[in-house]
């Protein structure tokens, strides 16, 4: 029948994502096809970088043969918290030290 109006719904998980997700305004990927070219290092000199200018910045790791992101931020134990708006390191927060 043409004119028919097919209606779908967002899930509400998917409206909380959606929400959350275009709160990040830039995207900066680092990646490589070979392995031990400095990917790591990159990605934590850029973010901690761009914090210590103020912005707000997060990592996704995606390796998934070795977290080296963890080891050169110093962050191997701390714990981790969550709620409805993020996952956080607990009483932790990268800052700039002179």
């Amino acid at each position: 029948m043409q004119g028919d109006i097919n209606v779908i719904t967002a899930k509400q998980e998917d409206v909380r994502l959606i929400r959350r997700l275009s709160k990040i305004k830039h995207t900066i990927i680092v990646m490589s096809g070979k392995g031990g070219v400095g990917k790591s290092t990159v990605t934590v000199n850029l973010a901690v970088g761009l914090s210590m200018r103020g912005y707000e910045v997060g990592i996704l790791d995606g390796d998934i043969h070795g977290p080296n992101i963890p080891k050169m931020l110093k962050l191997e134990d701390v714990s981790l918290e969550a709620d409805d708006n993020g996952i956080y390191l607990r009483s932790c927060r990268l800052t700039s030290r002179s």
